[in-house]
């Protein structure tokens, strides 16, 4: 796309530079490890991205040197439009785009896994949110809240449609025996679930909606509020995205 005729893709230092043909030869050869090294598949230490981890680990390494988190941190998936050969794509049928890399909760394990202990608050959305990841961020020193699907291994049946979360604006508040983790149910427009462990339970917070020419002054449970802050920066990214 560098390349590209259109002058809102086109990037005149790059196309001055080299050819589109230079380009590509580069990417079709380009890779940075001693290929005469490699294990072989089924070999200890095989790696299906060997000719690129070198550089994929000292970028890695990098970013994590000079840059510095904050105690908010939002974890979100992308997808990437593929067609072509791909042998550790996931597949992900509920997707527009249906094949994506790692899986949940191991994502979120491996992305922290450098900052363990430091008592930072995770937020992430259903794709990642699993009671058994809840425990283990507690476990290694994290606080975490995400929208979670009802038909997750462990989430309370009676806060799936409770009767008693009928307008908009009600909700109902558990506590996972004498855990830290709490599940909330909230009605907005369609129920919302969330599993917490950042923050007291019974902190009731107001909350705006907008129904028309109308707004509405309804309450939320402590988990909407601070999901929203703290979230609403990655859906506004994948606005931009899409």
């Amino acid at each position: 796309m560098f390349w590209s005729s259109n002058p809102f893709i086109n990037n005149a230092d790059i196309t001055n530079t080299m050819k589109c043909n230079r380009f590509q030869k580069l990417v079709q050869y380009f890779h940075v490890a001693d290929w005469s090294t490699e294990p072989g598949r089924g070999e200890p230490g095989y790696d299906k991205l060997f000719k690129l981890r070198p550089v994929m680990e000292s970028v890695s390494r990098t970013l994590q040197d000079i840059y510095t988190l904050n105690k908010e941190v939002s974890i979100d998936e992308a997808m990437i439009a593929f067609t072509g050969r791909l042998s550790f794509r996931q597949y992900m049928p509920a997707k527009p785009i249906k094949r994506e890399h790692g899986l949940g909760d191991k994502v979120v394990m491996r992305l922290v896994d450098h900052i363990f202990h430091s008592s930072r608050w995770l937020f992430f959305n259903n794709f990642f949110t699993v009671i058994p990841l809840m425990k283990e961020l507690l476990e290694k020193g994290f606080y975490a809240c995400g929208t979670v699907r009802v038909n997750r291994k462990g989430f309370p049946s009676q806060l799936k449609k409770p009767a008693e979360v009928r307008q908009r604006g009600d909700f109902k508040i558990m506590q996972m025996g004498d855990t830290n983790l709490t599940t909330t149910v909230w009605k907005d427009t369609r129920l919302v679930h969330h599993l917490v462990t950042l923050r007291d339970p019974t902190i009731i917070l107001p909350v705006q909606r907008r129904c028309g020419v109308n707004v509405l002054q309804l309450q939320s449970p402590h988990s909407v509020n601070v999901y929203n802050m703290y979230m609403g920066g990655v859906d506004l990214h994948d606005q931009y995205h899409a």
